[in-house]
């Protein structure tokens, strides 16, 4: 019973993501993508470090990198636009740091949300968000989005969903 709960649950969720793309992902920072954030010199914005991406040494492609990861979930927008870019380098290392981002921000959420799901659910995180719509902020809810935290592979593909809206349908 509660696995067929869980499984609704985690489909619904999916099929919601699939909808329409998420907003910028974030404990912190305003998410769009312009600006300075931590780790990034006065003279660097966010979307000057997409940019070195693709620039032809590798060793300054390696350091936006590592800024961009710094920077975390609020460089999502201008990463998203980044994967879009004509160069294929730029946008295939967007992608990857979108990807890193992402994945260690869901890992930060998940060990908050389990080790207190009271005080979790009031952290913004675009999963999160979305089951709230769907099936409420109450106990009840929380224990069931816990379970769904807890299983690794619903989980891979809520983070998949997250990150591709548009595959969200193929993946159940």
């Amino acid at each position: 019973m509660i696995a067929s709960k869980l499984h609704m649950a985690v489909l619904v969720s999916v099929l919601f993501l699939g909808m329409g793309t998420l907003a910028t992902i974030g404990l912190a920072g305003d998410g769009n993508g312009s600006g300075n954030r931590a780790g990034v010199s006065s003279t660097e914005t966010v979307d000057e470090l997409v940019l070195k991406l693709g620039n032809t040494r590798y060793v300054h492609r390696e350091e936006a990198a590592k800024k961009l990861e710094r920077i975390g979930p609020s460089a999502d927008s201008a990463l998203k636009a980044g994967m879009l870019n004509r160069d294929p380098e730029i946008a295939r290392r967007a992608a990857d740091v979108r990807q890193r981002i992402r994945k260690a921000h869901l890992q930060q959420f998940r060990e908050h949300f389990l080790w207190d799901p009271e005080a979790a659910a009031k952290l913004d995180h675009p999963l999160w968000n979305r089951f709230v719509e769907l099936v409420g902020n109450d106990k009840s809810s929380r224990a069931l989005f816990a379970a769904i935290l807890k299983d690794e592979r619903g989980l891979a593909r809520l983070a998949e969903a997250d990150m591709f809206p548009e595959r969200a349908g193929a993946l159940y």
